[in-house]
């Protein structure tokens, strides 16, 4: 019987081994798993670190931008500004003036215009005057 007790005893003892030889296999192959993990982990903080590195160069560009966005907003409220300003001054000060220049330019032209055909007629009546005043001096050399 303790020859039956300690077959027994050791049948357990071996599936213990056996047992424990998987686990020690299991526990090997862990081992590589948390070691690639750690692995996989240190490269993760690498690109973590690269990541923030560049994500605060961001940060200080868009700060830059930000301030460069500020100067062009006051300068296109300066230039607003002078526009309006600029505006104003044509309004009341260059347009009435080119109006007056246009009056001015449309009266004269329309004298002229109007005046145009009596200037033709003229001419003619001149040259008319010319040639009798010249056959009335012909006429009259030839009675003196």
């Amino acid at each position: 019987m303790e020859r039956k007790l300690l077959e027994q005893i050791l049948e357990k003892v071996n599936i213990v081994g056996d047992d424990v030889a998987s686990v020690k296999k299991d526990v090997g192959v862990l081992k590589v798993e948390v070691k690639e993990l750690r692995e996989d982990v240190e490269i993760l903080k690498e690109d973590v670190g690269v990541l923030k590195e560049e994500v605060k160069e961001l940060r200080e560009d868009v700060e830059v931008l930000k301030e460069d966005v500020e100067v062009l907003k006051t300068d296109v409220n300066v230039l607003q500004k002078k526009v309006t300003k600029i505006e104003l001054r044509m309004e009341q000060d260059a347009l009435p003036r080119l109006q007056n220049i246009e009056a001015c330019y449309t009266s004269t032209y329309r004298r002229y215009s109007d005046n145009v055909e009596r200037f033709d007629q003229m001419e003619k009546d001149i040259e008319l005057l010319k040639s009798i005043a010249t056959e009335h001096s012909k006429q009259l050399q030839k009675i003196s």
